[in-house]
């Protein structure tokens, strides 16, 4: 009878820990899909990206992990996807209607340039070099913005895109 108790017993245990969800499944995944988009007068723009972190390596650029004067996404797994349902002007540069991969030559002492390429659809470590069929866009970079862990965008205004992650110095305090 006690053995049939027992054995009742580590039935119910067993099939308790079973039916309990596994661990992995609640953790957060390395790099989140982002998406933001605005429109405005009809005219959409779309930002399409996963989050990578930082994972407490700081700096990130001027090192080992993105060099000064390399070409760089933002974003991890697949290249940041920039897509506009009409043409538009980008600083002082005509962007046809469509899609495109998005990616940053990196500078220390100067502003950086980003690179949109027609060829939307890259790997991220796949880095395009600088061509004809790109639109080039110079950039100004804020280093005294605050840091965050994860690669963070926003739209400051109704048509001004933003970007948050650490350019220098030793991370969030």
């Amino acid at each position: 009878m006690l053995l049939h108790r027992l054995r009742s017993v580590a039935l119910v245990i067993i099939s308790a820990l079973l039916a309990m969800p596994a661990r992995s499944a609640a953790q957060i995944r390395a790099s989140e899909l982002q998406s933001l988009a605005q429109t405005v007068d009809g005219t959409t723009i779309r930002l399409t990206y996963s989050r990578p972190r930082t994972r407490e390596r700081w700096p990130i650029f001027g090192t080992k992990i993105v060099q000064w004067g390399e070409v760089w996404t933002p974003g991890a797994n697949w290249a940041t996807l920039f897509e506009t349902n009409r043409e538009i002007t980008v600083g002082n540069k005509r962007v046809p209607k469509g899609k495109y991969s998005v990616w940053f030559i990196v500078r220390k002492d100067s502003a950086w340039t980003m690179l949109l390429d027609p060829k939307w659809h890259q790997f991220h470590e796949d880095h395009p070099k600088p061509n004809d069929t790109q639109i080039h866009i110079t950039l100004r970079v804020d280093t005294a913005a605050a840091m965050e862990d994860v690669l963070s965008g926003r739209f400051r205004s109704s048509a001004c895109a933003a970007a948050r992650w650490p350019c220098t110095g030793r991370g969030p305090a």
